[in-house]
């Protein structure tokens, strides 16, 4: 997987110069899957031994840990501090892969290895500080909201939805996000497998009416 990852992360560092493209990939439908590809490659980097990975014929397949692991670190530092840096920074906190200590010893391997300069080692420790003010708040905001009905649970990943949409197909409410990350690679209902497209999907706003009524209920109490 790394390798793979190799050529894509060099194009994204890049590209994460334009802050057109930064735009285009804080999405909703985008944003979750790029912070956890980053911090998964981080995360993988940065513990033992990461940066010494060997392979054969490793020119071959252009792969160089130490590179990649400063290509993951700048690029996720742009995106922190760029025009859009709450939304991404907000799907780096609710990332799998996600820790503070993690984040935090993928710093210090940067500048113990001396791959980048101390602006960028600043940013990404921004980024840390931030993602982990936003995971405390968002597990307090979860404590105190409670169990939820079930018809405000997102059908796949059981999480209270932002903005409930109806699959016509399948006649399911599923959250806008899930369902447009899921058309991505998939043009079909993943209920039933019948032909789906974004423009097909129903809002339901009295649902979502409901749900915010709900969430601002529950942390007042």
């Amino acid at each position: 997987a790394l390798l793979l990852a190799s050529e894509v992360i060099t194009m994204l560092r890049y590209l994460s110069l334009d802050p057109i493209f930064v735009t285009a990939f804080v999405v909703p439908a985008l944003v979750n899957r790029l912070a956890s590809m980053l911090s998964s490659i981080l995360v993988s980097l940065s513990g033992p031994r990461g940066v010494e990975l060997k392979i054969d014929n490793p020119e071959q397949y252009n792969f160089h840990p130490k590179d990649l692991l400063s290509n993951v670190f700048e690029t996720m530092a742009r995106f922190a501090n760029g025009n859009e840096s709450v939304a991404f920074i907000d799907a780096v906190a609710n990332c799998a892969y996600y820790t503070p200590a993690a984040f935090a010893k993928a710093s210090s391997t940067v500048k113990r290895l001396g791959l980048l300069e101390p602006s960028v080692l600043e940013a990404f420790d921004q980024l840390n500080s931030k993602a982990q003010a936003r995971a405390e708040a968002l597990k307090a905001a979860e404590d105190a909201l409670g169990d939820a009905p079930d018809e405000f649970l997102d059908p796949l990943m059981q999480e209270v939805m932002e903005d409930p949409v109806l699959l016509p197909t399948s006649n399911t409410v599923i959250d806008r996000s899930v369902i447009e990350q899921h058309l991505l690679n998939d043009k079909t209902d993943p209920f039933n497998r019948q032909p789906l497209t974004l423009e097909m999907l129903k809002p339901q706003p009295e649902l979502k009416a409901r749900i915010e009524a709900w969430r601002k209920g529950n942390s007042s109490a």
